[in-house]
C-alpha cells in the first residue's frame, strides 16, 4: 500500500515532461497539441490519485 502514495508522483513528473516538449515543439513551430493534451490528462490523473489515496487514508483512520 505504500508504494500507491509514491506513484501519484510518477503522473506528474510525466505531466511535467510531456508540458516542456508541448513547449519545445511549439516554441519549434511543430505540432504540439497532442502532447499538450496528454499533460493535461496526467496531472488531473495526479488530483484524482491524490484524492483517492487520501479518502483511503481516511477511512484506514476511522477504522
Amino acid at each position: 500500500m505504500k508504494w500507491l502514495k509514491y506513484s501519484q508522483y510518477l503522473y506528474l513528473l510525466a505531466g511535467v515532461v510531456f508540458l516542456i516538449s508541448a513547449a519545445y515543439k511549439f516554441f519549434s513551430k511543430e505540432a504540439y497539441i497532442i502532447q499538450l493534451f496528454i499533460s493535461v490528462v496526467l496531472v488531473i490523473m495526479f488530483l484524482i490519485r491524490r484524492n483517492f489515496i487520501k479518502r483511503i487514508e481516511n477511512r484506514q483512520k476511522k477504522q
